[in-house]
């Protein structure tokens, strides 16, 4: 059994805090659910068979007593895939982190709709995530597709409302800040501003406005 990705994402977990870095694709059949961009909803086994910039391309769904079927990356707007149990035995994986999600968003490097894996909960109105164009090939810890250096090489897209993104940097967390977060009173009583230093917070900063500002 293919546990390569898997083994990556407990590694990969271990660079900084797990409940908002990537995990990336589980590239074995695991219980999991896709939704499609008709709307339909298919639960069963979930396959991500190939990838391009860590976006799935190709997708086989095993639903329980019924034939494979195999969807295009284009076609699905959210794959979600099942951590399995063994994955949180070293204790860098939350259990409240049950899925490796990717959604279908806008990137703005490109303007282009794309899947793209989901570091926060997926509830409120602000949602990371990973930006697979903004770690950079330097060296350092080597991990499948992934090469990381220094944590702030890393950099996310940030949605809001489902309709403003935001490409978040660490020399952008000020902007983002203003931007997406000062519009919430128990938000900026809590973190009144942002600085460079502050970047290694964004995760939290993301989760406690949704949590304050529903």
């Amino acid at each position: 059994m293919n546990y390569f990705l898997v083994t990556l994402a407990l590694l990969v977990s271990t660079i900084a805090r797990a409940q908002y870095q990537p995990l990336g694709a589980i590239t074995q059949p695991v219980e999991g659910f896709v939704i499609t961009t008709r709307g339909d909803t298919l639960v069963g086994e979930v396959h991500i068979v190939s990838l391009a910039n860590d976006s799935p391309t190709s997708v086989i769904v095993q639903i329980p007593d019924h034939e494979k079927q195999k969807f295009k990356g284009h076609e699905l707007r959210v794959i979600a895939q099942q951590i399995p149990d063994f994955a949180y035995q070293t204790g860098s994986i939350p259990r409240e982190r049950e899925y490796v999600l990717f959604e279908r968003v806008t990137n703005p490097r490109t303007d282009k709709s794309v899947l793209l894996e989901r570091l926060t909960p997926a509830d409120g109105p602000l949602a990371l995530y990973f930006d697979p164009s903004g770690w950079k090939n330097s060296p350092g810890f080597t991990f499948g597709n992934f090469t990381i250096s220094r944590e702030q090489d890393l950099s996310y897209i940030l949605m809001k409302n489902n309709l403003e993104f935001f490409l978040a940097r660490p020399t952008d967390i000020e902007q983002i800040h203003e931007k997406a977060m000062s519009d919430c009173p128990a938000f900026l009583e809590r973190f009144p501003k942002a600085t460079r230093r502050d970047w290694k917070e964004l995760g939290e900063r993301v989760v406690f406005y949704n949590q304050s500002c529903p």
